[in-house]
């Protein structure tokens, strides 16, 4: 393969992936949030995210909000990386 010649990335792949990961994560420290471990981090994201709280209805506004704000990064950097590469 010469060096102009490169696989794209798939926006999507990238996005739904990154939307899982985030998803995922979000939901560990809601739960290690719950049994008292990782308090700063849960005021950190408390700060940063609109409605999350340790409540079930913060928590999945959280994950809801967490999935989209990784979704959008990861085809961005998709988008960004298949552009300039």
């Amino acid at each position: 393969m010469s060096a102009r010649q490169y696989e794209k990335l798939n926006a999507w792949a990238l996005g739904f992936s990154l939307a899982i990961y985030g998803a995922l994560i979000m939901l560990l420290l809601s739960i290690l949030g719950v049994l008292g471990l990782f308090e700063s981090a849960v005021s950190i994201m408390e700060s940063f995210h609109i409605a999350y709280s340790l409540s079930l209805g913060g928590i999945i506004i959280g994950i809801l909000e967490a999935a989209i704000f990784c979704f959008m990064s990861g085809v961005l950097i998709a988008l960004f990386y298949n552009r300039f590469r």
